[in-house]
C-alpha cells in the first residue's frame, strides 16, 4: 500500500511538539517631527560691532544638530554653510560698512532607531538678519510685554541710546509719572506702533535742548519714512518764523526685538528753549500779590494776560479742557495740562474775541482787525509749508497747534505737526492731487484770503523763500534718504508692507514695491505740487 504525504499533517505534528515564542510583528516606521525653532531673528550693531544669535530649538523625540549658512541676496537658493559654525548660537563678524547680512540656521532633528533599525530626519530652516545702519540705536525695556502697553499710563522701564554720532545714554524709570506709553490717534491702531518718554527730570537727548517729554513716532503708512522729518527741515530751515520741533532717525529695540526705523522727535512744550513764553498756570491770586508773576505785555498791570498758553485744533477733543468757538472749530488746550476755572473762561474768551474780529466787519482794519489779534509772519509760514505738503488733517480739523504769547497779546499758529499723511500720502479730498488748494478752503484761513494784505504777506514770503525751500527739497529728501537706506530697507523686511496698501496710501502703491520707489514718489509728487503753487500762488 502506498503512503501518501500530507504536509499539513506533519505541520500540525510539529507544532504539537515544538513551543513557540510569540514574534512581535515590525515596528511602523516613525518619521521625526519637525523641531519647533523659536528666536529674535532680527539684530542690529549699533557700532558694527558683531551681533550673536541664538536659535532656540526643541525636540522631544530625537537629537538636535546645527548648521549656520550665509547668504549674499537673502535668498535660501544661495545660501552656503558657514565652516564649523554647528552649534544653537552663531557670532557674526563685525561690520566694516552700513550693510544687512543675511544667514540661515537649519535645525535637524534625528530619530537614531525608529524600531526598523533605521534614523529619521526632519529639518527645520529659518532666516536670520543682522544689520548696521549707522543711525543711532534707541533700547527701550519695559516691566510689561512690549504688547500691553497703552497710551494711558507711563510704564517704568530702562532707555538707552547708543549712537556714535551723539554718544551714549542710560536712564532707569523709577517713578510714577514718568516712563514709557503709547502715543497716536489712527496710528495707534497699526501693528508698528509710536510711544510718548517722559523723564522725571530734563533730559539732554541727539544734542537737542533739555526737555522731559519726548516722542517716537512710527510713520507706519508713510513708507518713505521721511515725511515729518522732511517738514521738520522745513520749518527749522526755511518758513521758521516760530519755533518747530526737530526729528532725528533712529532704530528702535524695544524689549530686545527690533521693532524699525522711527523719528525721535521734540514733543510740543512750554519751555525756554521752545515755546518760550510764561506758563498761564502759574498765574494764581497769591502769586500776582506776591510779585512772582511777571507783567509779559508791559500793560503796568499784572493779570491772567501775562499768561501764556498752546492750544490745538482737533476735532477729537482730546484734551480735558476744550470748547467750540462759535464757527464750530474745537479748541483743545495742550499746554499747560491743568489749570483753573477762571483761565479756561480766560482762554475761551481770548480764543472767541480773535475769532469774532476776524469774521467782523472791520477785520482788515490794520489797527484793530485781525492783525491785532493774530501774528501774521506765522500765519502766513505755517500755511504755506502746510498748503505746499498738502496736509488732509491741518484744514483746522486736527494737528494745528495755536500758541497765545502774552508778550504781544497775539496767537500764533504752529508749531507744525504731523505729516504722515501729507505730501501726497493720502487717498481722499483730493489731497493726492498736485493741483489744487486745499489749506486755503480751511475755516479762518479762508478769511484771511479775503484781505488783500494777507494775500500780498503770502506772495512776498513765498516768492522770498522758494528757491530755499527747491533746494532743501532735492538736497534734503535725497540726503535723509541716502544716509538712512539701509535703515529702512531694514525696516522693511520687520514690516513688509512695500507695494501694499496701508491706509491711507494713494493710488499706485502696489507698483511702489522698493525704499526706492517711494521716496522718488515722495520727490515726483513735491515737485509738480512745488510747480503748481509757485503759479497758483503768484496768480491770486
Amino acid at each position: 500500500m502506498t503512503t501518501v504525504f500530507h504536509p499539513r499533517k506533519k505541520l500540525q505534528k510539529v507544532l504539537k511538539t515544538k513551543k513557540t515564542e510569540p514574534v512581535t510583528p515590525a515596528a511602523d516606521p516613525v518619521n521625526a517631527a519637525k523641531p519647533a525653532v523659536s528666536a529674535n531673528r532680527m539684530l542690529i550693531s549699533p557700532d558694527g560691532s558683531a551681533v550673536t544669535f541664538t536659535c532656540k530649538a526643541e525636540s522631544t523625540d530625537g537629537t538636535l544638530s546645527y548648521q549656520w549658512y550665509s547668504s549674499p541676496d537673502g535668498s535660501e537658493e544661495n545660501k552656503s554653510a558657514i565652516d564649523k559654525a554647528t552649534s544653537d548660537t552663531y557670532t557674526t563678524e563685525a561690520f566694516t560698512q552700513k550693510e544687512i547680512r543675511y544667514y540661515f540656521c537649519t535645525v535637524t532633528n534625528t530619530i537614531s532607531d525608529n524600531g526598523d533599525k533605521g534614523s529619521k530626519t526632519a529639518s527645520q530652516t529659518t532666516a536670520f538678519y543682522a544689520a548696521y545702519t549707522g543711525l543711532p540705536v534707541l533700547y527701550l525695556d519695559t516691566e510689561v510685554e512690549t504688547n500691553q502697553i497703552t497710551r494711558d499710563n507711563y510704564v517704568k522701564g530702562t532707555m538707552k541710546i547708543v549712537s556714535e554720532e551723539y554718544g551714549n545714554f542710560s536712564y532707569e524709570f523709577k517713578k510714577e509719572k514718568e516712563g514709557i506709553k503709547g502715543r497716536g490717534n489712527s496710528s495707534w491702531g497699526m501693528p508698528k506702533k509710536g510711544y510718548n518718554i517722559k523723564f522725571d527730570k530734563k533730559q539732554v537727548l541727539f544734542n537737542l535742548p533739555e526737555s522731559k517729554k519726548w516722542c517716537l513716532v512710527a510713520n507706519y503708512s508713510d513708507k518713505s519714512l521721511l515725511r515729518n522729518k522732511f517738514a521738520s527741515v522745513i520749518g527749522t530751515k526755511v518758513f521758521n518764523s516760530e519755533w518747530n520741533p526737530t526729528f532725528v532717525n533712529v532704530d528702535v529695540v524695544m524689549n530686545g526685538e527690533y521693532q524699525g526705523n522711527y523719528t525721535f522727535c521734540e514733543k510740543i512744550a512750554l519751555e525756554s528753549d521752545r515755546i518760550n513764553i510764561q506758563d498761564i498756570s502759574d498765574c494764581t491770586a497769591k502769586k500776582i500779590s506776591e510779585n512772582k508773576y511777571i507783567d509779559k505785555n508791559n500793560d503796568s498791570s499784572i493779570d491772567l494776560y501775562d499768561g501764556g498758553f498752546v492750544m490745538e485744533i482737533d476735532e477729537r477733543l482730546d484734551a480735558e479742557f476744550y470748547f467750540r468757538t462759535t464757527k464750530g472749530i474745537a479748541f483743545t488746550l495742550k499746554e499747560p495740562d491743568e489749570v483753573a476755572t477762571e483761565m479756561k473762561t480766560h482762554i475761551n474768551n481770548l480764543v472767541q474775541n480773535a475769532e469774532d474780529v476776524l469774521y467782523g466787519d472791520n477785520f482788515k482794519n490794520e489797527q484793530d482787525g485781525w492783525q491785532k489779534y493774530l501774528d501774521a509772519n506765522s500765519f502766513v509760514d505755517w500755511y504755506i509749508t502746510n498748503e505746499f505738503a498738502k496736509n488732509n488733517d491741518a484744514i483746522f480739523f486736527s494737528s494745528v497747534y495755536m500758541i497765545y504769547k502774552p508778550e504781544d497779546g497775539k496767537f500764533h499758529l504752529g508749531p507744525n505737526w504731523d505729516f504722515d499723511i501729507g505730501f501726497g500720502n493720502v487717498n481722499y479730498n483730493g489731497c493726492d492731487n498736485t493741483s489744487g488748494f486745499w489749506i486755503k478752503n480751511a475755516a479762518w484761513i479762508s478769511r484771511l484770503f479775503e484781505d488783500e494784505v494777507f494775500i500780498q504777506k503770502v506772495k512776498e514770503r513765498w516768492n522770498n523763500k522758494k528757491l530755499e525751500l527747491f533746494y532743501h527739497l532735492y538736497t534734503d529728501i535725497n540726503n535723509l534718504s541716502e544716509n538712512m537706506k539701509i535703515s529702512a530697507d531694514y525696516n522693511f523686511i520687520k514690516w513688509q508692507i512695500l507695494g501694499t496698501y496701508v491706509w491711507p496710501n494713494a493710488a499706485g502703491y502696489e507698483t511702489r514695491k522698493t525704499y526706492k520707489n517711494e521716496v522718488d514718489y515722495l520727490l515726483d509728487w513735491c515737485n509738480k505740487r512745488f510747480q503748481w503753487l509757485d503759479t497758483a500762488i503768484n496768480n491770486l
